[in-house]
């Protein structure tokens, strides 16, 4: 899969109105937009709300028909503000298979804390910079919430179409764009760490094929 992970300028940001920034979450989508006026490519939320210039113009060239998630955030304790967003840029066709997700997800706060998972390009990469330990396990196996939500066979049925996919990592990019599916990552990440998650697409798959 081609793909590209590029950090966002932070400092353009400033000017975002606080709550868009504060709904922001891990596997959101984004939106790649060159809109007139501006000197080139934007990231943009899916409202349309301009975030961040696209810094790198030789990923648009490389994407001209681009889909965005968020791959990292790293909040400031307290205030929430974002130090850092790394988002991933697939290629449009790369991420358009897969069933639109029936999976239910528990409702999530509008701002989870993320660790800052900027690494490498390949999958191989993403796995190695998170690894659940058994106290996180418990956790999760602790979770009276998680539990129900895991018992909901459209949520089974969700995780083992990604478990099958030959791209497991693409699959699940497919399911991030459905908002219950994301709710339901949103929860099993802060269950594992309030304070550091891991908010990568590949470890995002791994917890969510753990869970089952």
């Amino acid at each position: 899969m081609e793909k590209a992970d590029l950090n966002l300028d932070v400092a353009a940001l400033a000017e975002v109105d606080a709550g868009v920034l504060s709904a922001l979450r891990v596997g959101q989508r984004l939106l790649l937009q060159h809109q007139e006026g501006q000197p080139g490519p934007s990231f943009y939320s899916e409202s349309g709300v301009l975030l961040a210039p696209l810094a790198d113009q030789q990923v648009a060239a490389r994407f001209p028909h681009a889909r965005v998630i968020v791959r990292a955030i790293k909040r400031e304790p307290g205030s929430g503000a974002i130090q850092h967003l790394q988002v991933r840029v697939y290629r449009a066709d790369d991420t358009a298979s897969g069933p639109p997700s029936t999976a239910p997800g528990p409702s999530a706060p509008t701002s989870a804390p993320a660790g800052a998972g900027a690494g490498g390009d390949g999958a191989g990469a993403d796995e190695a910079e998170y690894q659940l330990r058994r106290a996180q396990y418990e956790a999760m196996a602790d979770s009276a919430e998680l539990r129900t939500v895991l018992a909901d066979p459209r949520l089974q049925g969700v995780l083992s179409r990604i478990d099958g996919a030959p791209n497991r990592e693409q699959a699940l990019a497919a399911q991030l764009e459905n908002p219950d599916f994301q709710e339901f990552v949103s929860k099993v990440l802060v269950c594992l760490d309030p304070n550091r998650v891991p908010a990568t697409a590949a470890t995002a798959a791994a917890v969510a094929m753990a869970t089952r």
